[in-house]
Parts: structure tokens; sequence; C-alpha cells
């Protein structure tokens, strides 16, 4: 179970680790969204490419809502987006977005398993994106969360 506050509600005197009485900061996590550009501008034209979305700096594990889109989906084509940990893909199928998409429109993918949504310290990941001629189409994107405890 978890609980979501607005920002500002819970602070240093709510979170400690010492009075026995307040949250201890091992069981708070942060949640942070992203999102991937793959270094192009909004109207930038893919190509095959893999970028590195991180190197982990602490244990944590990516949100199930991981997708990719396109600001402009194009007139013919598709692109595919495998996300990688370590190098080995941790999709259970890539993230396929084609001309019929829609403009905007997020294309959601799937974990291989609750484990591969995991990593620890000094993991890296890493998103292929792999271009299909992909006539007119401009601004991909992928969108991730990660979950990171805030010890």
């Amino acid at each position: 179970m978890s609980t979501r506050f607005d920002p500002g509600v819970i602070g240093n005197r709510e979170v400690s680790n010492t009075g026995g009485r307040e949250i201890t900061q091992d069981k708070l996590w942060h949640l942070t969204k992203y999102t991937e550009a793959f270094g192009l501008a909004i109207g930038a034209s893919p190509s095959d490419i893999e970028v590195i979305l991180f190197q982990a700096d602490k244990a944590g594990k990516l949100g199930d809502d991981i997708s990719a889109a396109f600001n402009a989906d194009g007139s013919s084509g598709s692109t595919t987006f495998d996300v990688k940990k370590n190098g080995t893909t941790i999709l259970s199928g890539v993230i396929t977005v084609n001309s019929s998409t829609g403009d905007r429109t997020a294309v959601a993918g799937t974990f291989a398993s609750a484990a591969a949504q995991s990593y620890a310290v000094g993991d890296v990941l890493s998103c292929a994106m792999d271009t299909t001629s992909h006539t007119g189409a401009q601004g991909p994107m992928l969108n991730y969360t990660r979950l990171e405890q805030g010890d």
C-alpha cells in the first residue's frame, strides 16, 4: 500500500529515525517522472539510436507506467523502443509506435517480470530506438518513472 501526499505536507518534523513515532526515512520512496527525447529537437526525425537513460546510484525500480510516443506520428512506417538493463531487454516485447498511433498518443510497454523492473547500484538502463521507414515521424519520446528509497 502506498500513500501520496501533496508537496510540502511532510517535513523534517514528521520524518526522523530517532523519535520512534515518526516515519523513518527507510519507509519513504521518491517517485520521479522522466521523458527521454533521444537528444532530438521536437521537430527532428528519428533514426536508429541507443541512449543511456541512467546509471543507478541507489537501488530502486521502474514504475509500471512506461510508454513511448511521437510528437507527430508520421504518414507511414513504425519505430520500436526496447528498454534494457545492463544490455539485456527488460520488456516482454518492444513498444511499437506506428503511423496510425496518433500524435502524442502514448503506447504502453509491459515489463517481462517484477524483477526486471528492479535495479541495483551501478546498473545501467538504456533504450534502443529502431526506426523502419517511419516517414514524417518527429519528436520521439520514452516516458518512465523511477521509485527510489528516500534514505
